[in-house]
């Protein structure tokens, strides 16, 4: 059984986090399209649809910067530090958290048809996954 904590199995796996999180930043981009909010928030007053599409915009901005930071920093991250240490706790309660509001939220519309199934599905995989590798990055901190 391989060791989750050994440091190029941790790199190898921050870099394909920050692959994931950069991809999935750079959706962002396509995400009010193709929730169709234009028609959806039509009835919306102005400033709800503003926030809508601004707080996409910064989610969208900060899956990118954690991404970025993954694959520019993911080995000096590994290295024991008073402030590697307060980053990783941070990245652990921010996808930690994200992976309990796809499961308390986002997956109650699993049942709505196959797509949201799959998505729902997808979803809870990514986030155990990004959760997984900012927590054994943690760990990893003597």
């Amino acid at each position: 059984m391989p060791n989750l904590l050994a440091p190029n199995l941790l790199t190898l796996n921050l870099t394909v986090a920050g692959v994931l999180l950069v991809g999935l930043g750079a959706l962002h981009i396509a995400l009010p399209a193709a929730l169709n909010w234009h028609r959806e928030l039509a009835g919306a007053s102005p400033i709800n649809r503003e926030v809508s599409y601004v707080h996409c915009y910064f989610i969208g901005l900060t899956c990118v910067l954690w991404g970025l930071l993954a694959l520019a920093a993911g080995r000096q991250l590994l290295q024991s530090g008073p402030l590697n240490r307060l980053v990783l706790i941070g990245a652990v309660a921010f996808w930690a958290s994200r992976l309990v509001i796809q499961v308390a939220v986002f997956n109650r519309h699993a049942r709505e048809s196959p797509a949201w199934l799959v998505l729902s599905t997808a979803g809870t995989v990514l986030w155990l996954y990004l959760t997984a590798v900012w927590t054994l990055t943690l760990l990893a901190q003597h």
